[in-house]
């Protein structure tokens, strides 16, 4: 069970991660709409990392962890560790684990370009670009739509229903905390989710084929909350949402149960398992 131990860890490390990414990115939407300037996406995140004191130390961790969270994404989404099945909507949310996976794949090889090329560096596209190289970007950017449109509409459903209770495993007296943090910040990554498929939706029919780039993310969804009537007040209460995402994220690497350990002992044992998920 080593290994289960080790992949465990990753995950945590991994939710951590994603926790303190979502916390900047909420903590500047906020700052956006009560101050001014720009709203940010996960890049523009890990950057703001390596510009703290202990940058340095901060962005290996933070390379760490994306890399556990995406091995994890991966695990999830083949092995079915969370029994979504194989229903319409288990099959999109696990193809919206694996595009998860690719994002933050992108986003640990951005994290590492940091250190190696400076601010300069880059990452890959997001998981549209790399789809693309595959389907083209047409086909690319509808399936990303569809499958950010089914996540946003599962996250709505795990807060509403509390789903992610069976999830986690908190102390008696914490879960009234992790109840208010769960609803409010899944419902807010779910919004975030959702204009995200409407902007993919909207530019895939005035896009030129043959091209992803430029498509929309957090930032982009952030700042079309901003444009809307009484933009400044939505735009505060998603950045709240997405900084209680952040602290789910937190919570998650604390308490979350990670169901590995059958698919986790050996190559023949992860064979054994996914013939049974399948």
């Amino acid at each position: 069970m080593q290994n289960a131990r080790a992949i465990k860890l990753l995950a945590r490390a991994g939710y951590a991660a994603r926790g303190a990414v979502y916390l900047i990115i909420g903590g500047f939407a906020v700052a956006a709409a009560m101050v001014g300037g720009d709203n940010r996406d996960p890049k523009d995140a890990i950057r703001e990392i390596t510009s703290t004191q202990f940058g340095a130390i901060l962005i290996w961790a933070a390379v760490v962890g994306l890399i556990g969270y995406t091995l994890w994404r991966c695990i999830q989404s083949i092995f079915d560790t969370d029994n979504h099945g194989w229903s319409l909507s288990g099959i999109g949310v696990r193809f919206g684990l694996l595009c998860s996976a690719a994002t933050y794949g992108s986003l640990a090889f951005y994290a590492i370009s940091l250190n190696f090329a400076g601010a300069s560096g880059s990452g890959g596209g997001g998981a549209a670009a790399h789809l693309a190289k595959f389907v083209g970007s047409t086909a690319a950017m509808a399936v990303m739509a569809l499958a950010f449109a089914i996540v946003a509409c599962a996250h709505w459903v795990k807060a509403l229903s509390q789903k992610y209770v069976r999830h986690f495993r908190p102390p008696p007296n914490a879960w009234p905390i992790v109840h208010a943090v769960a609803v409010a910040g899944l419902t807010a990554r779910g919004l975030v989710l959702a204009v995200l498929s409407f902007l993919l939706g909207r530019r895939l029919l005035s896009v030129a084929p043959g091209s992803v780039s430029g498509t929309p993310n957090i930032a982009d969804a952030l700042t079309f909350v901003r444009e809307l009537s009484y933009g400044e007040s939505l735009l505060i209460g998603m950045g709240v949402g997405i900084v209680l995402f952040g602290v789910y994220s937190i919570l998650e690497a604390a308490w979350r149960v990670i169901r590995i350990e059958e698919v986790a002992t050996d190559g023949t044992e992860w064979a054994k398992a996914l013939r049974r998920r399948a």
